[in-house]
C-alpha cells in the first residue's frame, strides 16, 4: 500500500482503467465526465478491449444525471442507496479515496 497525493489521484485511476486485462470495478457516489473526457475515452477504450466493468453508483432520485453519464457509455450502473465510497480496481491493484 502507498499513499498518493491528491493531485495524483486522476492519473493514477486512467493508468488502473489501462492496465485492466480482466475487469475493472469503478465506486463512485456521483459522475460527471464533463471535465473529465480522458476517462470517458479510456472507459470506452477499455470496453472495446472486452474489460468487464462494473460500476455502482449512488441510488438517490437526484442522482439520475449520474446514471445517464454511466449509461452513455454502454454500462449499466449499479445502484447502491447512500452509497459513499469511492473505490477502483482492476485485478492486479486498487485505489481508495
Amino acid at each position: 500500500m502507498k499513499i498518493i497525493a491528491p493531485y495524483q489521484i486522476t492519473s493514477e485511476i486512467l493508468n488502473l482503467i489501462n492496465e485492466a486485462n480482466e475487469y475493472l470495478i469503478i465506486v463512485s457516489p456521483y459522475v460527471n465526465f464533463k471535465n473529465w473526457g480522458r476517462i470517458k475515452t479510456d472507459l470506452k477504450n477499455a470496453l472495446d478491449r472486452n474489460i468487464k466493468v462494473n460500476f455502482y453508483t449512488r441510488l438517490d432520485s437526484e442522482n439520475f444525471k449520474s446514471w445517464e453519464e454511466i449509461e452513455s457509455l454502454g454500462i449499466k450502473p449499479k445502484l447502491i442507496k447512500n452509497l459513499h465510497a469511492k473505490l477502483y480496481f482492476n485485478e492486479s491493484s486498487g485505489i481508495v479515496t
